[in-house]
């Protein structure tokens, strides 16, 4: 391709290919243009009525490739999104299912199905097992555990069973050997070194802290003199 300059005198130039003036050409925008198209090909937000075979067939092909992409993202998410409803209703079940279940010890039945790692739905059949009485949670707290014995010690045998039957307290074996109360020797005269060794060694039985330790001792309303 040729291109020549309108006021081109047609003169013979020495030494050089091209006039002043054609010379000049290079440096027009529409030239740069052209020339960029030629290496690059045109631009794709270039309206569809400039665009060659070639481009408009590349234009169609990225954007199927876009729009398969976008179908693909959409599909996924609507699948997700699917997902995530039924998991959604899954959980109203189980809270529907709490809401209306007559077992007791319901956060010892949730703990033990967290402890398991269990999903939703084995959780679900926990509490339906649970429900139908196959299925009784075991461990309890020490909030739990301290409510039995005062069944056990303010009430007697009976109160404590009837507690653990209705409420599903611990047992009468299991409040028997829980420690989590201290038994100490009480004092109500002056203190002897038998008195004080036996509570010591009542409290720090299940210690296993070597002898090069020490202890820090936090005792209230037990001082009968100002001094120790």
């Amino acid at each position: 391709m040729w291109i020549q300059a309108i006021d081109c005198k047609k003169l013979p130039c020495y030494n050089q290919e091209a006039c002043r003036l054609c010379q000049d050409l290079l440096l027009n925008n529409i030239v740069e243009g052209i020339l960029q198209r030629i290496e690059t090909g045109v631009h794709a937000n270039t309206p569809l009525a400039y665009q060659p075979i070639g481009g408009l067939i590349e234009l169609v092909r990225c954007r199927n490739e876009s729009l398969e992409v976008l179908w693909l993202t959409k599909l996924t998410m609507a699948q997700k999104l699917i997902a995530r409803a039924r998991t959604l209703d899954t959980h109203k079940k189980f809270i529907m299912a709490l809401g209306d279940s007559h077992v007791n010890r319901l956060d010892a039945l949730i703990r033990a199905g967290l402890k398991g790692n269990m999903g939703i739905h084995g959780m679900i059949e926990l509490l339906d097992r649970a429900s139908k009485g196959v299925y009784k949670p075991h461990g309890y707290t020490e909030e739990e555990t301290l409510c039995g014995l005062l069944f056990l010690q303010l009430g007697g045998l009976r109160i404590a069973e009837l507690a653990h039957q209705s409420l599903g307290s611990p047992g009468i074996s299991t409040l028997r050997s829980s420690t989590a109360i201290t038994l100490l020797s009480p004092s109500p005269g002056t203190l002897t070194h038998m008195e004080i060794r036996s509570n010591i060694q009542a409290a720090f039985k299940n210690s296993n802290i070597d002898r090069n330790h020490g202890y820090v001792l936090m005792i209230d309303e037990l001082k009968t003199k100002e001094q120790p």
